[in-house]
């Protein structure tokens, strides 16, 4: 099962609190996020053209899933906190 240690955020040397350690679907979803650049892309207000950065953020997501297919319905259909084996249920 994969593992995901979050990045820690802010000024170095001083005494941070422990990262959580994501397990199973909610590491592949930060996975995702954190390599594709998010989880969303906003289109212009009354647009529908995509900006340089969605359109990168897109590209990004659709190469994660090209080398992750497996994990594809569940990322998108599986509850958070949700197994791998409760999410296969979905």
């Amino acid at each position: 099962m994969a593992q995901v240690r979050l990045p820690v955020i802010g000024s170095v040397g001083r005494s941070q609190p422990a990262q959580p350690v994501l397990t199973g679907i909610d590491a592949m979803r930060a996975e995702f996020a954190a390599q594709s650049g998010g989880t969303t892309v906003y289109f212009g207000a009354d647009s529908s053209q995509l900006g340089a950065s969605a359109r990168a953020v897109l590209q990004a997501q659709a190469g994660w899933i090209r080398r992750h297919p497996e994990y594809v319905d569940l990322l998108f259909n599986a509850p958070a906190g949700a197994s791998a084996d409760q999410s296969h249920g979905v």
